[in-house]
């Protein structure tokens, strides 16, 4: 099995009050840490569109029945979209399922004891969790007025994209 490079987002806590999202800042490599392949902020067209789709949409995911802090994070990520009420509304209804399972399988995924398989069970998660993202996103594309899609198409290309790095070693596959 290959090792796939992973996506970093250091998501301060301004991002997840106001919605925008602030790189990690660069580090050269050392012997502990892996250096950069893709800088989204210099080459976001080589941040595949399923890596930022990932990190946006479980940023944005609130319950089904939020927090007033969660609603408010998300009403304040979701101010930049600039959608209509009704593409706001079909999001977050859209949005609330998938919240629900990530949190499934997060919990899942803090309960793996190391061994011989974890290596598997982890990535047999991200799977679930990248199939889960593929999933919703369809949805929303057939949920979605077309208009309200492009806003979203737009702002994860332009916007999530630049704040991605992919760590990792120029032998991974991705």
């Amino acid at each position: 099995m290959k090792s796939k490079p992973f996506a970093m987002v250091a998501a301060g806590a301004a991002w997840l009050a106001a919605g925008t999202a602030y790189a990690q800042p660069a580090q050269p490599a050392t012997p502990m840490s892996l250096p950069v392949l893709v800088d989204g902020a210099k080459t976001p067209t080589q941040i595949p569109d399923n890596v930022a789709y990932r990190h946006y949409l479980k940023a944005i995911a609130a319950h089904p029945v939020p927090t007033t802090y969660e609603q408010g994070r998300q009403a304040a990520q979701l101010l930049s979209l600039g959608l209509l009420p009704n593409d706001e509304k079909v999001l977050i209804a859209t949005l609330a399922p998938l919240r629900t399972q990530l949190d499934l399988i997060e919990s899942t995924r803090a309960g793996i004891q190391q061994g011989p398989n974890a290596g598997a069970q982890f990535a047999d998660l991200n799977d679930q969790e990248d199939a889960l993202v593929a999933t919703t996103l369809q949805s929303l594309r057939t949920s979605l007025t077309v208009a309200g899609m492009y806003r979203v198409d737009q702002y994860v290309k332009t916007h999530v994209k630049a704040h991605i790095k992919i760590y990792g070693t120029a032998g991974m596959a991705h």
